[in-house]
């Protein structure tokens, strides 16, 4: 604790077990600890939840980061297999330091009983006893497995492989095996290096459910057994051998979740935490400026980019440069910087350009490299978003009149539009322009639009889907946050309880164990089915945080703060994957998470959601 008082630089720590039931002095520690440290980093999820409840940890200080794995190329199963001469074996392993909390002696009866339907079971232990049994007791405890071997005539069945192994040995044995195995009698164990290195590559696992195995195994990725239980143990290897379509399954969704685990991954997570806790506020604008300047020409934002490399052959949308006059005004808005001025100021130029004055004031959306529009008429969508970002730009005070004036002036040539919407999500982004712009002839139209909205929510909502649609598909939060909205210009309170309901719904359909999980757009969610996982995109982060803050305002209920910074760190690896989408070194924010890990292109709307929710978050705190 001395040392730690006179560490001036930034403090990270990383803790390998939490412990649930510290005395007096352990909990102490731990709380000085992790009021010192900028940030704390964890394992598992359970510690991250230990050390809040417990050690009166800020959970936006923790991290949690994988366990790492080394990473050996060798080739198939099978063909190590063949190699080995094991082609017929079905192979378990255990590996680690051998002693009497490891539960051995439970693995080797499950395999007793095992074999009894599959006789072509092999177990094998590998490891020394470890140092400290040893020295103590000598080899006593090995001695004791190896006659339960005997006693149960299992010789054919159970192998000892009595060395130190290295990574590669390990990593090797791993790879060929069937079913991974972790009997182990400790309740409380936190973190477990050798199922750690069982998931990195991806084996079927079967374990005592200690609180680490209960997470890693979660989702279909393995089977629980009882501690002490010899009987459990069996019947979860005879149901994964009988069953090779399910064993299969598990392996791919423990292969998914491995690939993180990997020491190229960990090493990317610890180094872009680094480089956050390094960068202050400041600093952090300076970094995304650079990659907002690098996205943006004279004619406006580009839509895509090849890494953190724009490509000129996607052009530019009338969407993104609609959230970018957001982004630059919030920006401007909280810094004054006249660099936010002009970027503004080059949106709002690309949106002039788009709108079609000859077809009632309608949006063109795709433009390439030379200027063409593909259509004369964009999405209803895209029309949505302009709209709000230019009620957004007349609402600025901060604004000089010549971007205000502009903003309004194309706000009114819009007006004839508003009948014609259709889509929910169109009418939720206008109807949040319109209440921003603020002019009192726009009321009938405002009313019409929470009306339409409205309805769709009592049409469709029901005791356990509280919801407009019969699906939560895309930038799912902007129909609750246009509810929230509409009660603020009419003081409607039915307004209000359905924006308040669905948000509440929508967050629990999004939120897993304090981790946000944007429903997947390969396959959405559909209602009385699960919701995709992938591919999470940044956008629906942004849209949740700023539907939260406003019911943060509405309700002054501090959980929808709390939520909304939940979301945030989804961005830097409060997520599915455990993994930032934050490059720091360019500014960017990757394209989302996929289920074989980051999409690292770093386009526009995932920049700008980033920078919105970032700036949107300063306001509240």
């Amino acid at each position: 604790m001395e040392l730690v008082n006179k560490v001036k630089k930034p403090i990270i720590t990383t803790f390998h077990t939490v412990l649930p039931n510290p005395n007096e002095k352990q909990q102490q520690i731990l709380q000085f600890l992790c009021q010192k440290s900028q940030k704390v980093t964890t394992m598992a999820e359970n510690s991250r939840i230990l050390l809040q409840k417990i050690y009166n940890a800020p959970p936006e200080k923790i991290e949690k980061i994988h366990h790492g794995v080394p990473y050996f190329d060798f080739p198939d199963r099978e063909t190590l297999k063949k190699t080995s001469h094991l082609e017929k074996k079905i192979i378990i392993t255990t590996f680690g330091l051998l002693s009497p909390s490891k539960g051995i002696d439970y693995g080797i009866k499950a395999v007793g009983e095992a074999v009894r339907k599959h006789p072509d079971i092999l177990y094998i232990i590998l490891g020394q006893t470890h140092p400290v049994i040893r020295r103590k007791y000598g080899e006593t405890y090995r001695h004791s497995l190896e006659q339960l071997v005997k006693d149960l005539h299992l010789e054919d069945n159970v192998l000892f492989v009595n060395k130190y192994l290295s990574k590669e040995e390990i990593a090797h044995w791993l790879k060929l095996s069937d079913i991974y195995m972790t009997p182990y009698l400790g309740q409380e164990q936190a973190v477990s290096g050798t199922l750690a290195y069982a998931a990195g590559y991806g084996r079927v696992i079967v374990s005592t459910p200690y609180p680490y195995a209960r997470e890693m195994l979660s989702d279909k990725r393995g089977l629980l057994a009882q501690f002490k239980d010899s009987s459990s143990l069996a019947a979860c290897i005879n149901y994964l051998i009988e069953n090779p379509e399910e064993k299969k399954n598990m392996e791919d969704n423990m292969s998914h979740l491995g690939k993180n685990m990997l020491w190229r991954c960990v090493v990317e997570h610890y180094s872009q935490l680094f480089s956050l806790v390094c960068h202050k506020d400041k600093d952090k604008e300076q970094i995304f400026n650079k990659y907002i300047k690098r996205l943006t020409d004279d004619t406006g934002i580009f839509q895509h980019a090849v890494n953190a490399v724009p490509d000129p052959s996607e052009g530019y949308t009338s969407d993104d440069n609609a959230r970018g006059l957001i982004m630059a005004g919030m920006l401007f808005a909280a810094t004054k910087n006249p660099q936010y001025l002009e970027l503004a100021v080059i949106y709002l130029r690309f949106l002039l350009y788009a709108q079609n004055k000859q077809n009632e004031g309608w949006f063109r959306n795709f433009m390439d490299y030379d200027h063409h529009f593909a259509e004369a008429k964009g999405s209803e969508d895209c029309f949505g978003r302009c709209i709000w970002s230019l009620g957004f730009a007349v609402s600025l005070e901060c604004f000089p009149d010549d971007i205000r004036l502009t903003a309004d002036k194309m706000l009114q040539h819009s007006i004839k539009c508003y009948s014609h919407l259709n889509f929910l999500r169109a009418c939720a982004y206008s109807l949040l322009g319109l209440t921003l712009w603020n002019n009192h002839k726009m009321s009938d139209i405002i009313l019409h639009l929470a009306e339409k909205i409205y309805t769709a929510y009592q049409n469709h909502a029901e005791k356990n889907w509280q919801w407009f649609e019969n699906e939560l598909t895309y930038c799912n939060a902007v129909l609750p946050h246009a509810l929230l909205q509409a009660y603020t210009f009419s003081k409607k309170t039915a307004y209000k309880q359905a924006g308040v309901d669905s948000l509440n719904f929508l967050l629990k359909k999004t939120f897993s164990k304090g981790i946000f999980m944007p429903i997947g757009c390969k396959g959405w969610m559909k209602k009385n089915e699960p919701a995709a996982v992938f591919d999470q995109q940044p956008v629906e982060a942004c849209a949740t945080i700023l539907a939260c803050i406003t019911a943060y305002k509405l309700t002054n209920d501090h959980i929808y703060a709390d939520y909304a910074a939940s979301c945030f760190n989804w961005y830097t690896g409060k997520n599915t994957l455990g993994l930032s989408l934050i490059d720091t070194d360019t500014g960017g924010c990757m394209d989302g998470l996929m289920a074989t890990g980051l999409n690292k292109n770093e386009g526009s709307e995932s920049l700008i959601s980033y920078v919105v929710a970032y700036a949107a978050l300063q306001k509240i705190k």
